[in-house]
């Protein structure tokens, strides 16, 4: 009887501490999506690097990166970050006249760019023809420079000669639109159509 009496505390115990732990899993807080953050960490500002001068990050990268040269009208540089190990380069731009949005590290801003250093990778293909065509006017003539799904998908655009990837901004999403070029991937984050938005990649080749 005693033994029967031990046994049934023991099973009760341990429903009750599996319920415990269950409880604690589900309230647990979820990874948030931070921007260029690891997932389960949301970034905060002062994880981005030091703030520094473009001319200096530019100096003390650990490889050479481009800043665009044509800027919608009113943009400025409002902030660049180099963190310690100088793999990687934090921009951003701030324009009164273009939307705002919460970029890396929570940083408000108009316009993010982030240029990495990837060394010698493989570019592969993105996506294949999409019947939504992107048009921009540059040197007087007009161009088809990217396709663009529906969905929000991302498609193969033309930058700087090569191929990358971009997409609209969205009710959901930013835009973005991100390619490889001479060891470097470069991701440009707004608010603003894609089709403004190439023209600022094609000026930092």
């Amino acid at each position: 009887m005693m033994g029967r009496r031990i046994l049934y505390v023991l099973i009760l115990s341990s429903i009750s501490l599996l319920a415990t732990v269950a409880i604690s899993l589900l309230i647990q807080p979820q990874p948030s999506e931070e921007p260029f953050g690891v997932a389960g960490f949301k970034m905060s500002e002062s994880s981005l690097g030091e703030l520094v001068s473009l001319a200096a990050a530019q100096q003390n990268a650990l490889f050479s990166f481009e800043a665009p040269n044509n800027l919608p009208a009113g943009t400025s540089l409002d902030r660049v970050y180099l963190p310690a190990t100088r793999d990687v380069v934090f921009l951003f731009y701030n324009n009164p006249n273009l939307p705002p949005f919460s970029g890396s590290g929570g940083v408000t801003t108009s316009l993010q760019i982030i240029a990495s250093f990837v060394g010698d990778v493989v570019d592969e293909d993105v996506g294949e023809d999409i019947p939504i065509v992107v048009k921009v006017i540059e040197d007087g003539e007009e161009r088809i420079v990217a396709e663009i799904p529906q969905d929000e998908v991302s498609a193969p655009v033309i930058v700087c000669g090569v191929e990358g990837e971009g997409n609209n901004p969205s009710s959901t999403q930013n835009g973005l639109l991100r390619w490889n070029k001479d060891g470097v991937h470069y991701v440009i984050t707004s608010r603003i159509s894609l089709d403004r938005v190439i023209p600022i990649a094609n000026s930092m080749c």
